[in-house]
């Protein structure tokens, strides 16, 4: 008895599949969705991969330039900071110091150089007088010789006298050339002592132009507008010039982002700068952003094997407030757009035979069609447009099913 039902069950199954085929078999070509051709804009997209990131100088990392613990941390992360704005300090007792010594030496060099130009004068002075004084008494004893000499050659004076004479005019002659040269020393003396403490008032002075940048190092100043975007040390830390890492504090401009496209070496070809573009984030899938292509970089990136080139996009400020830097965008890039073209749904267009074919609706009641070769133009995300085969108003079948014969 159960094989019998089992039996009839079976004989069930096959006759039902049976009847089916057959009806299909039999049916006729079904319409199951149509459009108008209709005049429409339409464009041609490239879709690419790209990533939002910071602008160039839109992203500041700011490092430390001088050695010492850190005093004051004035920031954290997510605070908002302004160009010049002090954000963190640096212990700069050690360096006031030298500061202070270096004062000091520079005002003592500025004490010298002034008694210098104060006693030159004095001491120039007080030798020219004893140069005038020295030249009366050269004066005096050459006349008192010369009288000598002449009573001497009448036989009125003795060789000892006139050797008086004599010597007393050696005396002031010399005494007066002596008196030149010390002359001439005071003012050598005095250019060299003069040079000489200029050059370490210079010196001085270079050596506080040193420490008064190295103490504005003690100051670290944000460069820009923006966001703190990290922190890497803490008030108490100590921070060695050289060794540590330069990115002590990164502030960001969330303004200035931009979009990097990258385009498949197989694509590159048909991209120019100047370009429409459209994209879309995971976080905003509903909202299109749009801008134009600014430049192309000529050296490609290679990932995984494939080579890209990048295309920059300039974001503007009111999207910028809605994007952060390392999303993934997907990117569609206008190739070519039309206005006022026939155009008709991409799934009326069928793959015939090597044609491309449409199944023009004649009486969608009785699923009565006509299969017409067309010519394609631009092919866009949704639309298709037709340059040959149809005309406006042609209904067309989107979704059809064809017969199926024995």
């Amino acid at each position: 008895m159960k094989k019998i039902i089992l039996y009839f069950l079976l004989f069930l199954v096959i006759g039902t599949v049976l009847f089916f085929m057959v009806r299909k078999d039999e049916s006729e070509l079904e319409i199951m969705g149509t459009d108008i051709a209709e005049i429409t804009d339409i464009k041609s997209y490239l879709a690419e991969v790209g990533k939002i990131v910071p602008q160039v100088g839109a992203l500041i990392k700011i490092g430390a330039r001088t050695t010492g613990v850190i005093e004051h941390m004035a920031v954290d992360v997510g605070d908002k900071v302004k160009k010049e704005q002090v954000i963190a300090t640096i212990d700069s007792r050690q360096l006031n110091e030298q500061i202070k010594q270096n004062r000091s030496d520079i005002e003592i060099l500025k004490n010298k150089i002034n008694e210098e130009e104060m006693l030159y004068p004095i001491k120039k002075k007080i030798k020219l007088e004893e140069i005038k004084y020295a030249e009366s008494k050269q004066i005096e004893a050459k006349g008192k010789y010369e009288r000598e000499e002449q009573l001497y050659n009448k036989g009125f004076s003795s060789d000892e006298e006139l050797e008086a004479y004599i010597s007393d005019y050696k005396n002031a002659e010399y005494s007066l050339n002596r008196a030149k040269l010390e002359l001439i020393d005071i003012e050598k003396t005095h250019i060299i002592t003069l040079n000489d403490y200029k050059y370490n008032m210079d010196k001085q002075m270079s050596i506080a132009e040193e420490l008064n940048i190295q103490l504005s190092y003690s100051n670290i100043i944000a460069p820009i507008d923006g966001i703190v975007t990290q922190v890497a040390a803490q008030e108490g830390e100590t921070i060695v010039s050289g060794l540590q890492v330069s990115e002590l504090i990164n502030v960001l401009n969330p303004e200035l982002l931009e979009l990097w496209i990258y385009i498949d070496e197989t694509d590159i070809g048909i991209v120019n700068e100047g370009m429409d573009v459209e994209f879309t984030v995971d976080t905003y899938a509903d909202k299109k952003f749009h801008g134009l292509i600014e430049h192309i970089y000529l050296e490609p990136e290679i990932q995984e094997g494939i080579v890209y080139y990048k295309a920059i996009l300039d974001i503007s400020k009111e999207d910028a407030s809605l994007l952060k830097p390392e999303m993934t965008a997907h990117v569609r890039i206008i190739t070519k757009k039309k206005k006022n073209v026939l155009t008709i749904k991409n799934g009326a267009i069928k793959w015939d035979k090597d044609h491309n074919v449409v199944y023009k609706v004649l009486d969608k009641a009785n699923n009565k069609t006509e299969k017409i070769e067309v010519k394609m133009g631009i092919r866009g995300e949704e639309r298709t447009e037709i340059l040959e085969g149809l005309e406006e108003g042609d209904v067309v079948a989107t979704k059809i099913i064809l017969p199926v014969s024995k």
